[in-house]
């Protein structure tokens, strides 16, 4: 009796734990990785979103990890997916660099959802998400999170005090850079020791040269990046190091001292994406920050701009739970009221999403902001870097590492034949 009556307790104890069990189970954790690592405006406002929908939602946990070293973000990404254990969300940039893992399934398509929720979906600058949609591929596997351009800023005060008007050719470029080294200054700070600036700068004159039917005839190979074409624009940039046009030694700086050399008044003109504006408007130098359209080399391309979008793919999971929680972040971190808090807080910048001067309650607008804006909305067409239109995944990484070598004394030749010699190894 005593026996059956401890095991009818021991069952009861059993039945009570599982059901404090469902009722006290851990919530989905969403594993997030993004670049905004940064302390600025937009960075700080993501992560306290992401501190916000955590303290909401009791069901899901969103567990980000943050790098803002492109490179390194990169490896982190492509080793998550190498080895099986993908985030639940990542920050990308569609085209090739992403393509392998929607035509592996692995990905969620957002046409779906899209429609489900009209709302939400139509808040979008239309074809933004086009970078996220692939040829023989139904559907569409990221949202956008960022609109951005490239332009050029200048010291306002370093370029009166010259008598110098800032840049429109780049024959225009070159005169006021040779100009700003006989006064010790800097023309144009580059730090190629993050591969992306020399990438950056790359893309701008590809597209101010060729336009984006160039970025096309790379992708295509019509154009290759042995010709006589490409090499000139490598030799350009060489010979732009070799004067000290980006400073005395660009690989040894990284992008953040290109800034502050920027922000000190020590280099003149500064290459850098929207995302930019809001860093910009907090400087002492703010008010004396101009900015114009990269210089052109081709007249009939000087409205074509290097810059794109940006934004968030889903992972697809077994487990549809997760899958759904997913898809639930981001919704939300991709909400209207996010963007509209996002300019309030950069005092302008180019956002995704089309926001009314009602949703801005009087917000402040930057000088700076004021001058690009115009700027952007002169532009006919925009690109991405070259190579996420490449059918090679891996001509991002290749094409960027190459071209560092200008800085580091290789030839044009060189640096072409380590691109054409990376596109046929993969070929065979």
């Amino acid at each position: 009796m005593k026996r059956s009556l401890l095991l009818t307790a021991a069952l009861a104890l059993v039945g009570l734990s599982s059901v404090c069990g469902s009722l006290w189970a851990a919530p989905i954790e969403i594993k997030l990785l993004s670049r905004w690592a940064e302390d600025t405006g937009r960075s700080l406002l993501f992560r306290t979103t992401i501190d916000e929908f955590n303290a909401k939602n009791k069901d899901i946990k969103i567990v980000g990890e943050y790098i803002s070293d492109e490179p390194a973000y990169l490896d982190k990404l492509r080793t998550s997916f190498a080895t099986g254990n993908q985030y639940d969300i990542y920050w990308g940039y569609g085209g090739a660099r992403e393509i392998e893992y929607a035509k592996s399934g692995l990905l969620v398509d957002f046409d779906p959802i899209n429609k489900a929720n009209p709302k939400w979906s139509a808040k979008f600058v239309p074809g933004l998400d086009d970078k996220w949609r692939y040829p023989g591929l139904k559907g569409v596997f990221g949202v956008p999170m960022e609109m951005y351009a490239i332009s050029l800023f200048y010291n306002e005060e370093i370029f009166k005090a010259n008598g110098l008007k800032p840049p429109v050719t780049i024959a225009d470029f070159e005169k006021v850079s040779d100009a700003l080294l006989k006064k010790g200054i800097i023309p144009l700070a580059l730090g190629e020791k993050d591969t992306w600036r020399g990438g950056h700068f790359f893309n701008n004159l590809i597209m101010k040269t060729f336009g984006a039917a160039g970025v096309d005839a790379l992708a295509d190979r019509s154009m290759a990046y042995d010709s006589a074409q490409i090499k000139g624009i490598f030799a350009r940039m060489a010979d732009y190091n070799k004067r000290g046009y980006f400073g005395p030694n660009a690989i040894s700086v990284d992008y953040n001292n290109e800034k502050a050399l920027f922000h000190s008044g020590k280099s003149a003109m500064h290459m850098d994406g929207t995302w930019y504006l809001g860093e910009a408007a907090q400087q002492p130098i703010a008010d004396s920050i101009g900015a114009v359209p990269f210089p052109y080399v081709n007249e009939k391309f000087k409205a074509s701009w290097f810059g794109a979008g940006a934004g968030w793919s889903v992972c697809k999971s077994k487990d549809k739970a997760r899958e759904a929680a997913a898809i639930k972040v981001a919704m939300y971190i991709t909400d209207k009221d996010f963007f509209v808090r996002a300019f309030i807080e950069d005092k302008g910048a180019i956002q995704p999403v089309k926001i009314n001067e009602a949703d801005l309650k009087g917000a402040v607008v930057s000088s700076i902001s004021k001058k690009v804006i115009p700027l952007i909305g002169a532009a006919k067409e925009l690109r991405d870097d070259v190579q996420t239109y490449d059918p090679l995944p891996s001509m991002l990484d290749t094409a960027r590492t190459a071209i560092q070598g200008l800085f580091a004394g290789k030839s044009p030749d060189a640096v072409s034949a380590e691109i054409v010699g990376e596109i046929k190894a993969r070929a065979q």
